[in-house]
This record gives C-alpha cells, structure tokens and sequence, in this order.
C-alpha cells in the first residue's frame, strides 16, 4: 500500500510538473498524513480543503479519502477536499449506576474502555459501594475505543449538618 500511495503521488506530481493542464486528484489522498496531503495538493497547484471524519479502521490524520476521487483530473487551481481521519468512530458510554464496581468494569470492558480507578463520593441515592456513574463531565456521552473511564463509586450519605 505505501508502494502505491509513493507511485500515485510521483505520477501526479510527474504530471503536473510536465506541463499537462490536468493533475490526477486523489494522489493526495494515497499519501500517509494530513500534512504530507496538504503540502502535495499545494505543490501541484490545488487549493486543499479538509474534512474530518471518523472512520473504522483508520488512525488520526490519515487521508481516507479525496473529492473529487482518485483517477479523477483537476486543473491547477481548483480545491480538493482531503477527508482526514479523527480516529475510530466514537463509543456510546454506557450507564453503569447502580452497578457493582465489577459489574461496571465488564460493562465498561465490553465496550472497549478500561476503568482507570475509583473515586469514592457521597451520594444518598446509591449504597455505599455502588457505581453513582462514570467519572465523565456530564455532556460527555460518547469517547474513542480503549479511553480510561473513572468510577464514582458510594459511600452513602454524608452526615447531616449540625
């Protein structure tokens, strides 16, 4: 695969620097990274545009792919949209309250996350012992694969004030 990313991307540029009007568009998207992509749609003449995606499989800041495609011709001048990896697709985060800490852990082991500790809070709620929820700001719902999650785990209630 490095082979034929290295050959696409010597062919575009051999046909640009030839002199051709047209350049094969998707060379950059056989390149490795985001910066190499960038540097080589500029060096051959194009106004590189990126979007980021999330796509099985990939690493961050790999290109997956370009608009127009590879094999497509795209004067000098012209933008291309260079589609640059974020990593894997997001995991919802599952609700673990009320859990055991080992029922949370394998919960949160079979989702692909690895629980990185306890932090013992008060809570009325939940008996002490239990899983009150993930050590997470509120909004978050979603985290890459192999993200480290903390349990808040219950020591019951705090003592009342006197």
């Amino acid at each position: 695969h490095a082979a034929d990313a290295a050959h696409a991307a010597a062919a575009a540029y051999a046909t640009f620097a030839s002199g051709r009007a047209d350049a094969i568009a998707g060379a950059a998207s056989a390149l490795s990274g985001r910066a190499d992509a960038i540097a080589e749609a500029t060096a051959l003449g194009w106004m590189p545009e990126v979007v980021q995606v999330r796509q099985p499989g990939t690493d961050p800041e790999e290109v997956v792919r370009t608009e127009p495609e590879a094999g497509a011709e795209l004067p000098p001048g012209r933008s291309l949209r260079l589609f640059v990896s974020l990593g894997e697709p997001l995991v919802p985060v599952p609700d673990v309250a009320g859990l055991s800490p080992e029922q949370a852990e394998a919960a949160l082991a079979a989702s692909g996350f690895v629980v990185s500790g306890e932090v013992p809070v008060p809570d009325a709620v939940h008996p002490p012992g239990t899983v009150v929820g993930a050590d997470l700001r509120s909004w978050v719902t979603e985290l890459e694969p192999g993200a480290e999650i903390g349990l808040l785990v219950s020591t019951g209630p705090t003592a009342p004030a006197g």
